[in-house]
């Protein structure tokens, strides 16, 4: 995996987050819900594709890799940080 050292545009963090959000209330978050963001995310390993089933057909689904979820909580973690 490429080492990046650009940070997250604001769409990216935004998309990824939505992205766990949907995975957490049980449903699958589609390619076409993260539109510009999914290559930068998944050259990233933040986000992974699988095969689901939606509405009776079978799809590439996005979900959110362990690497995606740190990500998430560090931006959590300093905003928090910036706050006080």
């Amino acid at each position: 995996m490429k080492n990046y050292t650009r940070p997250l545009t604001k769409t990216m963090v935004t998309k990824l987050l939505y992205c766990r959000q949907i995975e957490l209330e049980g449903q699958y978050c589609l390619p076409e819900d993260i539109k510009y963001a999914l290559a930068p995310l998944y050259k990233r390993g933040y986000i992974g594709l699988k095969k689901a089933v939606v509405n009776g057909k079978e799809m590439m689904a996005v979900f959110t890799t362990p690497e995606g979820i740190h990500c998430l909580e560090n931006i959590r973690n300093s905003q928090n940080i910036s706050q006080n």
